[in-house]
């Protein structure tokens, strides 16, 4: 399907910058003369005027002079110390962030194995297994835009084990623990949630949270799903791994190992 949106982002408005920039550049440079391209002299060197110190000895004069004429390296020696020091805070913290969120990771999904599929006809008989419906959104603020995941499953789903699933009807949905952290988004709000590659807009109203902070997710039961978005794709959750679907028919696997 053709994205208007997604041309003018992806096309236009990169083609725009290079022109403008390119003919920036090169209107800039025709105004030196033939000769100054063979020097390669391509850059217009300003005169510097020697600061006028008349007061104190030749000696410290000079020291001065030096001082200041030397300032913008030492301004530049400081800006490095100050990026060499935040590189090596992260250096020495990082080994602790990342040994807390392996040790974490558990509790940021679902189920121990994700299996997303190309399509719906594709089944399993792993006795675990049991599907799921996805599609990824955005959610657009005044200033920034994220991607949500939509989730749509059994109600009486053994992976996310919530009673408020069972009660929602319409477009009434639960959303992550993490998504009403951080947008404070509260039980009877209004959501809109728009297509990453065309204008069409879904308004979901928010009926509960559900605890999980692994992403911003939005919760649906797969009938409610299947009633509001038209594209999405197909998964089997699962706490073994599953191995009687063809590799072909497999988009990803998603475990802990992955993450």
């Amino acid at each position: 399907m053709f994205s208007a949106d997604a041309f003018i982002q992806t096309t236009i408005i990169p083609l725009c910058l290079i022109f403008v920039i390119d003919g920036w550049v090169i209107y800039r440079k025709l105004k030196f003369s033939p000769l100054a391209f063979l020097r390669h002299y391509l850059h217009k060197a300003k005169q510097r005027h020697a600061i006028s110190l008349r007061h104190g000895s030749f000696l410290h004069r000079i020291q001065w002079r030096m001082t200041l004429q030397n300032i913008p390296t030492y301004a530049t020696v400081c800006v490095g110390i100050f990026f060499v020091m935040i590189l090596l805070s992260m250096a020495i913290g990082l080994p602790d962030t990342l040994k807390h969120y392996q040790n974490d990771v558990s509790s940021l999904m679902l189920a121990k194995y994700e299996t997303i599929v190309t399509d719906d006809d594709v089944t399993t008989s792993v006795s675990s297994a049991e599907s799921f419906l996805m599609e990824t959104l955005n959610y657009k603020t005044n200033s920034f835009q994220e991607e949500v995941s939509i989730f749509g499953v059994k109600p009486s789903s053994q992976f996310t084990r919530s009673k408020q699933l069972r009660h929602l009807k319409g477009n009434q949905i639960l959303i992550s623990q993490s998504m009403h952290d951080k947008y404070d988004i509260q039980v009877g709000d209004t959501i809109v949630l728009h297509a990453q590659y065309d204008s069409s807009t879904y308004e979901l109203k928010m009926a509960g949270i559900y605890d999980y902070s692994g992403s911003l997710a939005v919760f649906t039961t797969n009938t409610q799903f299947t009633s509001l978005f038209d594209d999405y794709t197909n998964g089997w959750f699962s706490n073994e791994k599953i191995n009687d679907i063809d590799s072909h028919s497999i988009v990803t696997t998603i475990s802990k190992k992955t993450f």
